[in-house]
């Protein structure tokens, strides 16, 4: 006990005296490897704040499970798109529970089943995607149905998508499950430029909470992986 009290206050005294070797050794280091990540975050925040206010106009008490402020907001174009597209299917997009192994699913209210289990991926302006990190992807999500990899800007779209589509044949030839897909989401930068009404969407989206927690709750675990039971 007396030993440990003399290291801690020895420590405390270097600091003291030292203050620029700990800045250096350790301060330095640690803030260096979390600038970018702080830089993504507070972008997305300020991007996408506007579907964020979009959603809270139209659903006062939120939509059920999805994420419209903090670290997350930046996924919003993906969700948004995901629920624009399942509503033109006949079919209600779930978002999927806080700390769920996937990000959302697709209910389909004729036949009471998920038809489809989503993954997002984001990537920023500037970023390239290699058949190497795909092929990780393909590892660690193989038990979902899709995975879509959304770009931010057009050119990155561009640029990346002949890998990924031709990718994702060779895998579908082989047999794999998942389905990797890429789009742009460049357009959700702005409302002027944003081609679905958000907050449209959200009027309707929301009249389905009750429904999309009855999903979570009983027809996929938090793995993504679809149970074929309803839990007592």
């Amino acid at each position: 006990m007396i030993y440990t009290i003399h290291v801690l206050f020895t420590l405390i005294y270097c600091f003291i005296q030292y203050p620029h070797y700990y800045y250096e050794a350790w301060f330095l280091p640690v803030t260096t490897k979390i600038k970018p990540y702080f830089i993504i975050i507070t972008r997305s925040l300020f991007t996408y704040s506007w579907i964020g206010h979009e959603i809270a106009k139209a659903a006062k008490h939120g939509i059920y499970c999805l994420p419209s402020k903090g670290a997350l907001i930046g996924e919003l174009p993906q969700h948004c798109r995901a629920m624009h597209e399942a509503f033109q299917n006949g079919h209600i997009y779930v978002p999927s529970i806080k700390g769920a192994r996937y990000d959302g699913c697709v209910y389909d209210p004729l036949t009471f089943k998920i038809i489809k289990v989503l993954e997002f991926k984001t990537k920023e302006e500037g970023t390239t995607v290699v058949l190497k990190s795909l092929e990780r992807l393909y590892e660690k999500y193989a038990h979902l149905d899709e995975l879509n990899i959304s770009f931010k800007s057009y050119e990155g779209f561009i640029l990346n998508k002949t890998l990924i589509e031709s990718t994702n044949l060779a895998q579908l030839a082989n047999g794999v499950k998942l389905k990797i897909t890429c789009s742009d989401i460049s357009t959700f930068k702005f409302k002027s430029t944003c081609l679905i009404d958000i907050y449209q969407l959200s009027l309707e989206q929301v009249l389905h909470n009750k429904l999309a927690a009855h999903v979570n709750t009983n027809l996929i675990s938090e793995y993504g992986v679809i149970v074929d039971f309803i839990r007592s």
